[in-house]
């Protein structure tokens, strides 16, 4: 995807899906190569379905919220910071 592959890096990401449905890095790795490609529809679906399969997972929330913000939807993209922020607090690693 950093290369600019984009067509390899999608079928890279949806054999990682297919081999494990439930595992959230590859369906946020998904959703940020859609939201640099302007497929905003599907990188939020993307985004959403990472959260459903990991409601943990700071990456994919952050990568929405910035999503939104591009979207101009303030008022989500903030709870979504929110969310990142308060586990970023809780986390002595981060502080």
């Amino acid at each position: 995807m950093l290369a600019g592959e984009t067509v390899e890096a999608l079928l890279y990401f949806r054999k990682a899906i297919e081999n494990d449905h439930y595992f959230s890095p590859p369906w946020g790795n998904l959703g940020t190569l859609y939201r640099r490609n302007g497929h905003f529809a599907y990188a939020e679906a993307a985004f959403l379905q990472a959260l459903d399969t990991n409601p943990g997972d700071l990456v994919a929330m952050s990568n929405l919220a910035t999503l939104y913000e591009q979207q101009g939807n303030a008022e989500l993209a903030a709870a979504y910071r929110r969310r990142v922020e308060a586990h970023r607090m809780r986390n002595p690693y981060y502080r």
